[in-house]
């Protein structure tokens, strides 16, 4: 969602915008990489409501803040932030969403096909 510029739409009124992209069809896989607050949290149990199952892709931080800081155009300051906030808010238990690894064991990301099998998407 965050690549779509329709998106923004979601925060002007979010049950138009659920009720209009999300209720006609349950085939519908959509990443969304926010920032948690109370809105944003509510935003997500209306998608919930729609029957849709959430999940939250996590892992080791460590491995997480490394991948992402090898991204030329990321700024630390807002990737402390963001993690802090996940902390704060505890989103994963918050918005009751699946928790799925994905890293490996040695620590390299897992391949898009396992997360699709382990999510039911395939």
């Amino acid at each position: 969602m965050e690549e779509n510029p329709r998106t923004s739409k979601i925060l002007e009124s979010p049950e138009k915008f659920i009720e209009k992209h999300f209720s006609q069809s349950k085939d519908i896989i959509a990443t969304w990489g926010f920032s948690p607050d109370k809105e944003t949290m509510n935003i997500v149990k209306m998608i919930d409501r729609y029957g849709f199952d959430i999940f939250w892709f996590d892992g080791d931080r460590g491995l997480a803040r490394k991948a992402t800081m090898q991204r030329a155009d990321f700024d630390e300051s807002v990737l402390n932030k963001q993690m802090r906030s996940l902390d704060v808010w505890n989103v994963p238990e918050k918005i009751g969403a699946k928790i799925v690894n994905v890293f490996n064991k040695d620590g390299s990301f897992r391949n898009s096909e396992s997360l699709a099998q382990e999510i039911g998407a395939f």
